[in-house]
């Protein structure tokens, strides 16, 4: 599981196999752990699945999403050569 950044007690991550689908990235709250993790699409910032996030938790992952989209999506570039890449820090 490729993490691809960290927002305060968040985790922005991709699973392995992502990288056939529709460009998107998981997010979850460390506090939750993995099992029910966020999703959101970046090319329209639409969430597919809230997961464990509240509402004002999406909306603060939005912003931080839409300011650092292209951050995040060289990361994926990265990821997606099967290079290694250490998460940012947003």
């Amino acid at each position: 599981m490729p993490k691809i950044a960290r927002y305060k007690a968040f985790v922005i991550f991709m699973w392995a196999y992502d990288f056939a689908e529709r460009r998107h990235v998981h997010i979850i709250n460390n506090k939750s752990g993995y099992h029910n993790p966020a999703k959101i699409w970046l090319d329209t910032l639409e969430w597919m699945d809230s997961g464990e996030l509240s509402e004002q938790d999406r909306a603060e992952m939005e912003r931080v999403i839409s300011k650092n989209i292209d951050k995040i999506n060289k990361q994926i570039d990265i990821l997606e050569t099967g290079a290694k890449s250490k998460p940012i820090n947003l």
